[in-house]
């Protein structure tokens, strides 16, 4: 049984009733008993999930327990009773205590992650009814609501897709009073995004430190082999200014050399 607790004390005359029940087989019904009566019964057959008994009684002193039955028609009860006081001439008025635990992510974290955990705990002097933990996307948009009926609640929001969110949790004591955390933004990055460049448009771009090696001994190749293109063809040597000036002064020389000899010889 989940709540209220043992020897609870409540000004509410409105009572939540809440167990767990599970089984190996099916669930037939789950019911309710009040200082020993039967008081009501869900035939749901929700397996492995809370039931919850909304009844508005009283004052007075009571105790109550839950009975569930499976599908072979094997029935149990809880394993003790549990006391309930209302008094509705009772002063707690004090909102009950709530705050995150240290495994809950703090206000604008970023996380690589595609969960959010989160912890709760609560405390009240007329015991504590529920903790509901709410999960917002960034429109304030609810996505998740998790509720237990515990004073310390863990759990963790799953398969979430990157973005930001929002957490708070709300509280109720036996006695109606509310409270409620502060608000925690928390951003959450798939942390497989690849940040190196890509190719793109005609020319080339270097996207790894292959390319960078390539491109460096094309240029060493060029540099060193001035006749070899980046394909590695052979190309037509360049005539520079002073190649040039060597061939002209070279055909001087020899036609002034041929002419001396040919004057030489007629002398003769």
């Amino acid at each position: 049984m989940n709540s209220p607790t043992d020897n609870s004390i409540t000004n509410s005359t409105l009572v939540t009733f809440n167990a767990t029940v599970s089984d190996n087989i099916a669930i037939a019904n789950v019911s309710l008993y009040l200082n020993g009566v039967l008081n009501q019964t869900s035939f749901s057959g929700l397996n492995n999930t809370n039931y919850i008994f909304p009844l508005t009684i009283p004052n007075g002193v009571y105790t109550w327990n839950i009975k569930a039955c499976d599908s072979s028609e094997n029935c149990a009860f809880s394993s003790a009773n549990r006391s309930l006081t209302i008094n509705t001439s009772a002063s707690d008025t004090t909102p009950p205590q709530i705050q995150f635990g240290s495994s809950t992510p703090a206000d604008n974290s970023v996380l690589s992650q595609n969960f959010i955990p989160v912890s709760v705990t609560a405390s009240d002097s007329s015991g504590i009814q529920s903790i509901v933990v709410h999960l917002y996307d960034s429109n304030n948009v609810l996505v998740d609501t998790q509720t237990s009926a515990t004073s310390s609640f863990s759990l963790s929001f799953t398969n979430l897709a990157s973005g930001t969110y929002y957490i708070n949790a709300t509280t109720i004591d036996n006695a109606g009073n509310i409270n409620s955390t502060e608000t925690r933004k928390i951003i959450l990055t798939s942390g497989n995004n690849n940040n190196n460049p890509s190719s793109s448009g005609t020319g080339r771009t270097v996207n790894s430190y292959v390319d960078v090696y390539e491109q460096q001994y094309e240029a060493q190749l060029n540099q060193t082999n001035p006749q070899i293109d980046l394909g590695g063809q052979q190309t037509p040597a360049k005539t520079t200014g002073a190649t040039l000036f060597l061939i002209i002064t070279t055909i001087l020389i020899l036609g002034i050399g041929a002419a001396i000899f040919v004057l030489i010889r007629k002398r003769k």
